[in-house]
Parts: C-alpha cells; sequence; structure tokens
C-alpha cells in the first residue's frame, strides 16, 4: 500500500502539468491526496466497481475486458470527486479532468502493483 500512495503521489504532482483544470498545491497536498485516495478505494470503491460493473458487463465482455478500464476510471474519478471536495489545496474543475486523473490514477496503480 506504501508503493500505491507512492505512485500516487507521483501521478498527483505531474497531472496538473498534464491537464488543465486540476490543481494541486504541493508534494505534501499530493501526498494527502494520494493517502485519502487509497482509503476512500479501500472504503467504498470495491462497492462502487462492483456496483458498476454489474451494469456494464456486457461491455466487458463484448470488449475481452477492455471496457473495465472504463469502469476504473469512472470510479476514480468519482472519488477524486470526493476528495477534492474534502482538501482545500486540492481541485478538480469538471468532471472531464476528474476523468483524465482517474485514468492517470488506474495506470498508476497498475505501476504500484507491478512495483511490489
Amino acid at each position: 500500500m506504501i508503493a500505491t500512495v507512492l505512485v500516487l503521489t507521483a501521478v498527483a504532482v505531474f497531472t496538473p502539468q498534464l491537464l488543465k483544470g486540476i490543481r494541486v498545491k504541493d508534494i505534501s497536498t499530493a501526498l494527502v491526496v494520494a493517502a485519502l485516495f487509497v482509503v476512500l478505494n479501500l472504503l467504498i470503491g470495491w462497492l462502487l466497481k462492483g456496483l458498476l460493473s454489474l451494469f456494464v458487463w456486457p461491455l466487458v465482455w463484448l470488449t475481452f475486458g477492455l471496457a473495465s478500464i472504463l469502469v476504473t476510471s469512472t470510479v476514480n474519478a468519482v472519488l477524486l470527486k470526493v476528495t477534492a471536495n474534502l482538501i482545500e489545496p486540492f481541485d478538480i474543475d469538471g468532471w472531464l479532468p476528474a476523468f483524465g486523473m482517474g485514468f492517470l490514477f488506474a495506470l498508476g496503480g497498475q505501476v504500484a502493483k507491478i512495483l511490489t
């Protein structure tokens, strides 16, 4: 879990440079964002992914699992918007930047799994 927080911290630091509409004050804010995101993902992310997967399972099946990236990115976007509401120096303007950062967090989560 520490590797996940560290990788997601790096993603949170560099995402504002890639996507407009995302603001992270500094590295310590990015660390708090990553840690809170991981906690929210552990608490409610599994439930949101499960419920959303139930609704889109035919699409996941037809795309041989590629649509599961869409599910993970969508859940990550929701969790990032919740995180942005809880942490003052972190801000996301709209759902499109949240979805983009959610996609990058999904990639970062996979990198953290590879590292551990």
